[in-house]
C-alpha cells in the first residue's frame, strides 16, 4: 500500500574567510496521500460532568492547504478494566486487570475545507476514545462517580482541571480510585509546598488544593489513597498513588524586556536603541552575526525558561501503609461456604 516516508536534509554553512560553520538539518514529509488529518484537543483528560467539550479536526492537502475529506469511518469506544486470572512470571497465580475496548457507537463524517468541530459526549462518565478510519484515536474521560467500573490492580487516576495556573489558584482534579477510602494530597517540587486530607465514599471524587501564593514554575501533586477499613477490596493494595505535573505561570517574574532600534543602519553611523523593562533591573546588549546564526537556526537563550521552567520532582516518600493487613472478619465473610 502507500506508505508515507520522512526525508532529512543535511547542510553545512562556513562563515566567509574562515573555518567556523554551523550544521543544520531540515526534515518534511513525503507522501501519495491525497490528505492527511489533524486534530487539535484541549485537556480531554478532564472533563466534568454535561460540560460542552469539542474537538478540532482538519484535513490537509499535500501543499499544505486545507481540503474537504471523503466519508470517513468514526466509532466511539468505551475502554473499561476487567479483572483477569494469568499466572505472572513466577509461576503464581494473581489477579491482574486489561483494558476492554467496547463499541458503543459507530457512523461516517466528512470534514469540510474549514476544518470540523466535533462535540464529544460529556453525559456519562468513564475513559472514550474517538476513533477515526482506524487509525486516529482521541482519548477523553469525563468525571464522575465510578463504583464498579474501575480497576482492581489498585491503581487511581488523577486528572488536573487545568494545563496552566497562576499562583494562589485552586487546583480541582478528578480522582478515580479502586475502592472507596482517605487520602493525601501534597504539592511537591525539592519540598512539600501544601498538604490536604479527604475522604470519600464513592470511587470517584472530584478534590481540591490551593497552590501557595508566590510559587511559578513546575511543580507536582502527589495523591495518596489508603483503602477504608470496610471496604470489601481487599484483594488489591491497601495504598494507591499517583503524580501528576502541574505548571504556574512565570507572567510575575517575567521582567518584559522591550528593545527598539532602526531596521537599518550604514556602517560608520551611531546606532541609537531604546530599551524598557517592566521592574528595574540589569540588561545586557550585544550584537551577533545573524545571518550564520539564521542558517543553524540558532535560538536566542531564555533566562526565565531556564530558571524558572522544569524540574524534577526530589521528594522522597517513605511509608508502611502498603503493608496493612485487610480487616479479618472481612476475610472471614467472604470465605464463607457459599459466599
Amino acid at each position: 500500500g502507500d506508505s508515507t516516508y520522512r526525508m532529512t536534509f543535511y547542510g553545512e554553512g562556513f562563515a566567509q574567510d574562515s573555518g567556523r560553520s554551523v550544521k543544520t538539518a531540515k526534515s518534511v514529509l513525503v507522501s501519495p496521500l491525497p490528505y492527511v488529518i489533524g486534530v487539535k484537543a484541549e485537556n480531554t483528560g478532564y472533563i466534568n460532568k454535561d460540560e460542552k467539550r469539542s474537538v478540532q479536526l482538519i484535513a490537509l492537502n499535500p501543499e499544505l492547504k486545507p481540503t474537504e475529506t471523503k466519508e470517513i469511518n468514526s466509532k466511539l469506544l468505551q475502554i473499561t478494566y476487567v479483572s483477569t486470572l494469568i499466572k505472572d512470571e513466577r509461576g503464581a497465580y494473581a489477579y491482574r486487570s486489561l483494558p476492554k475496548e467496547s463499541v458503543i457507537a459507530t457512523g461516517t463524517l466528512i470534514i469540510p475545507a474549514q476544518g470540523l468541530e466535533y462535540q464529544l459526549d460529556t453525559a456519562k462518565p468513564g475513559e472514550y476514545a474517538l476513533v477515526l478510519s482506524d487509525v486516529l484515536v482521541v482519548p477523553f474521560a469525563g468525571e464522575g462517580n465510578m463504583l464498579g467500573q474501575v480497576r482492581k490492580d489498585a491503581p487511581i487516576t488523577v486528572k488536573l482541571n487545568k494545563l496552566e495556573y497562576a499562583a494562589g489558584d485552586t487546583i480541582s482534579m478528578n480522582i478515580v480510585s479502586p475502592y472507596t477510602g482517605s487520602g493525601l494530597i501534597t504539592l511537591e517540587t525539592d519540598k512539600v509546598l501544601a498538604y490536604q486530607w479527604f475522604k470519600t465514599k464513592t470511587t470517584g471524587s472530584v478534590q481540591t488544593i490551593e497552590i501557595p501564593k508566590g510559587f511559578t514554575g513546575k511543580g507536582f501533586v502527589n495523591v495518596q489513597f489508603l483503602r477504608a477499613l470496610d471496604s470489601k477490596e481487599i484483594y488489591t493494595k491497601p495504598l494507591a498513588f499517583a503524580i501528576e505535573p502541574f505548571n504556574v505561570s512565570t507572567a510575575s517574574a517575567d521582567s518584559k524586556v522591550q528593545l527598539t532600534v532602526p531596521e537599518q543602519i550604514k556602517p560608520g553611523e551611531k546606532l541609537t536603541m531604546r530599551y524598557a523593562t517592566a521592574k528595574p533591573g540589569k540588561i545586557i546588549i550585544y550584537a551577533v552575526d545573524e545571518g550564520i546564526l539564521q542558517y543553524g537556526r540558532y535560538k536566542t537563550p531564555n533566562p526565565l525558561e531556564y530558571f524558572m521552567g522544569k524540574r524534577a520532582l526530589q521528594v522522597e516518600t517513605s511509608q508502611i501503609l502498603d503493608l496493612l493487613m485487610p480487616e479479618y472478619s472481612l476475610m472471614q465473610q467472604l470465605a464463607a461456604p457459599g459466599g
